[in-house]
């Protein structure tokens, strides 16, 4: 009939129902489009890729990979199929693929883990180390397992995981924690400073040389490198936006040839090694040494042979002690005064009894501790004066208790004799006169070494102090002097009465005038040979030795705003002239003609500022779109500022050479040195270091630096 079908079309239909079935339930099975066959996906992807391995296997079955063109019993097929070992790793396998967890994926992974960890680390050992060096503290101690590197990581271990588990690993693994790696770390931070530092100086028109010598613990001469340039700060727009002087250390050179011409060398090394042009070297800041300042044969002129316009000049700070020296040294009774000063605390500091008498008498309060004369030390004499001076009463009834219960008859006649000293009217009226000398003095002196300091500010200071000096040269300021000492003496108990030693007499020859006579009165004879001498000494002094400072300023006394706005067109001309001529390779004839436009269309803004500085930002930060109308005059305030005053940068860096370079660590390498000391005096620019990015910038050099065992 016509509903009944044939036994093969039923089967046909039957065998197309269950390949529907199959294909609904299990979506994996595709239909292989080259032979009509079917295939587990999966099966053919994983299977397929794996052939060698699971074709040893006895249950493997490569009817599912290549396909399955049997439709008899195929719901039966499949499942038994998914029943076995081969289908299963199959689909475990194509689950993790197409869940990124393949096996590249996951080495991947665990690299980027241990990258992470170890950058962590690195971050870590880099801000300590920072830290160290920035405190002038060492890292290591007798052994590697010792020392401030280790304690601080022990304690920061104890809260925070990465350190706690860097600790943690076996002896024997990396954890770049050993004394070489550390050097790595510090050789890689002085480097990244001193590139920083030098690029700088190269963006600068003009520079400095600084340089001074010390003696190390291990006997060896450091020759500490100072570079004074002017750094011009720009906004993101690249509009300045600050001008600061600077005067960056560079490094510590040992040196084996002290002469002018080894000298020479190594700074002309030192250049080359760097890339620092030398020829836009305009001014050499050295001591008043013969080596370094002498005119025919010194360093100082050796240097102009490659920087002709390179003018010397002696550190101010250096020079204003000489004067000091000088005065000391030619007055016998100045002499003789801070002689004693020192004798007191040479008293007290050589005997542990005697120096505690003096510091832990509870009826006194000991306000100054009693310091030593120097003759190098720029304040030494005011420090050690302005100790006698707090803790006189102190002082004397000390030395009166010793001078009672003492056994000792050497310590006895010691006692009396400062006390005799001490008692004295010509020692209290020195203690009074240099008292208001140093107080006039020594505020110059610290002035003077201030990094941003510059020719005219200290030829003012100097000015001043001169003006002073002469001003205390008279009757009124003697007798001023006097009344403050009678004072004095009244509060201490000594008598107002100046010693009359006994004079040499000497025959008086025929021509021989009366006031040739020596000076028989005692007051008469201090304020003659005493005060005014020493007053005639500092001033003579000052003049001389300031001379070559003064005049080097007055060069550039046009750029002053308000010898600018006083000058006549005439003056002008002259001055600029003068600097065109000595510096025609920086400035032009133009200079005379940018003064007179400068001076008339900014006249009302000039009136406001006092500085040559001040100038340069006017025109540079205030009123940036008039700086391409003044090149010269920019130009000649660059190279003023940039001129030195003091040797003070390199002074300093000795103190940091003092505390790095210790009794404990006279074995320091030379280049572990001159880094260490690098990261304790440039710490503004080490600061910048601690951020983020520059840190994985220094991490990726210590990773490029050499292969590694460890990827980081």
């Amino acid at each position: 009939s016509s509903e009944a079908r044939s036994s093969s079309n039923i089967h046909s239909e039957i065998e197309e129902s269950q390949a529907h079935t199959s294909s609904d339930v299990h979506p994996e099975i595709e239909e292989h489009q080259v032979n009509d066959s079917d295939i587990f996906e999966d099966c053919n992807i994983i299977s397929s890729d794996r052939g060698n391995f699971d074709r040893q296997n006895k249950s493997y079955s490569s009817a599912w990979v290549n396909g399955v063109s049997v439709r008899s019993n195929f719901t039966q097929t499949i499942l038994d199929h998914e029943k076995s070992q081969q289908h299963m790793n199959a689909s475990l396998s194509y689950n993790n693929w197409l869940q990124g967890n393949t096996i590249d994926t996951l080495l991947q992974s665990e690299i980027n883990s241990k990258i992470t960890f170890w950058r962590d680390v690195l971050h870590r050992i880099i801000n300590v180390i920072i830290t160290l060096a920035s405190c002038n503290l060492s890292l290591r101690g007798h052994d590697s397992n010792s020392g401030n590197f280790m304690a601080i990581l022990r304690l920061l271990s104890n809260y925070d995981a990465t350190l706690k588990e860097l600790l943690l690993k076996p002896k024997g693994e990396i954890n770049y924690l050993s004394p070489t790696i550390q050097n790595e770390i510090i050789s890689l931070l002085g480097t990244t400073v001193r590139n920083n530092i030098i690029s700088e100086i190269k963006k600068a028109p003009f520079l400095t040389i600084i340089l001074d010598t010390t003696q190390d613990l291990s006997k060896i001469d450091q020759l500490s490198v100072v570079f004074r340039y002017i750094s011009v700060t720009e906004n993101d727009d690249n509009v300045p936006k600050e001008i600061k002087i600077c005067e960056s250390f560079l490094g510590f050179i040992a040196v084996t040839d002290c002469s002018a011409a080894g000298l020479k060398t190594d700074i002309l090394n030192l250049t080359k090694e760097y890339g620092i042009d030398l020829t836009k070297c305009r001014g050499q800041g050295y001591d008043g040494a013969n080596v370094m300042s002498g005119v025919y044969g010194g360093l100082q002129t050796l240097i102009k042979e490659h920087a002709p316009n390179a003018d010397y000049v002696h550190c101010a700070a250096h020079a204003l002690n000489l004067v000091l020296n000088d005065a000391a040294r030619h007055v016998r009774e100045v002499s003789t005064f801070f002689d004693n000063l020192e004798k007191i605390y040479t008293f007290f500091g050589n005997s542990i009894k005697r120096w505690a008498m003096l510091s832990d008498d509870p009826s006194e309060k000991y306000l100054i501790t009693l310091k030593k004369v120097c003759p190098t030390r720029w304040s030494s004499r005011n420090d050690a004066l302005l100790a006698v001076k707090k803790n006189f009463l102190l002082i004397m009834k000390t030395l009166y208790q010793l001078n009672l219960i003492s056994n000792k008859k050497d310590e006895r006649e010691e006692c009396k004799n400062i006390i005799n000293i001490l008692e004295s009217y010509d020692f209290l009226v020195l203690v009074t006169f240099f008292s208001s000398l140093f107080e006039i003095i020594n505020p110059i002196s610290k002035a003077l070494q201030h990094e941003n300091n510059d020719l005219q500010k200290s030829s003012i200071l100097l000015s001043n102090l001169l003006n002073r000096l002469c001003q205390l040269r008279n009757q009124i300021s003697f007798n001023s002097l006097l009344n403050e000492s009678k004072d004095l003496a009244k509060e201490w108990g000594v008598t107002t009465v100046f010693k009359n030693s006994r004079r040499k007499i000497t025959k008086r020859f025929f021509d021989e005038l009366s006031q040739d006579e020596r000076i028989s009165d005692p007051e008469s004879y201090f304020k003659v040979n005493v005060y005014y001498c020493c007053l005639d000494i500092l001033i003579s002094q000052t003049k001389e030795r300031f001379q070559s400072l003064c005049d080097l300023s007055s060069m550039f006394e046009i750029l002053q705003p308000e010898k600018l706005l006083s000058s006549s067109n005439e003056e002008i001309f002259i001055a600029s002239g003068k600097l065109s001529v000595k510096y025609s390779k920086d400035i032009s004839v133009n200079l005379c003609d940018q003064l007179k436009a400068l001076k008339t269309c900014l006249k009302s803004e000039i009136q406001k500022i006092y500085s040559i500085k001040e100038l340069i930002e006017l025109l540079l930060v205030k009123f940036n779109s008039l700086a391409s109308s003044f090149p010269e005059v920019i130009t000649a305030c660059f190279l003023f500022l940039t001129l030195p005053v003091t040797t003070a940068t390199a002074e300093r860096s000795f103190s940091k050479l003092k505390l790095i370079k210790n009794y404990l660590r006279t074995s320091m390498g030379q280049e572990r040195l001159s880094d260490l000391s690098l990261l304790s005096i440039e710490v503004e620019t080490l600061e910048k270091l601690k951020s983020s990015s520059a840190i994985n910038d220094l991490i990726n050099q210590f990773a490029e630096k050499k292969a590694r065992r460890m990827n980081i």
